[in-house]
């Protein structure tokens, strides 16, 4: 999935400096490390999420992530502050053509 691929996520996203799934949990739900860079006054911040996503009948792909202070398995590259995220989440549907 394009979301959790390091490498491709820093081609429409260039805050993030890292992203990789730390290890699978089921099938349709990981932990993930993602790293960003600072930015102005703000400091470098990484994240242990966990994330689980569906896909529909209709091709859609339902996402949520959210942080758990019982997944923080990711030692931090360099001295990035640790964040949370509380809730996060995307809803992509096909688009035709």
């Amino acid at each position: 999935m394009c979301l959790n691929n390091g490498n491709y996520r820093q081609t429409y996203d260039v805050q993030v400096v890292e992203t990789r799934i730390t290890h699978k949990i089921c099938a349709n739900t990981y932990c993930l490390y993602q790293r960003s860079k600072s930015m102005f006054v703000v400091s470098a911040r990484d994240f242990c999420l966990v994330g689980h996503y569906s896909r529909d009948s209709d091709g859609a792909i339902s996402i949520l992530v959210f942080s758990d202070a019982s997944v923080n398995d990711a030692v931090p590259a360099g001295k990035p502050v640790r964040a949370r995220c509380l809730v996060g989440g995307w809803y992509l549907q096909p688009v035709a053509g």
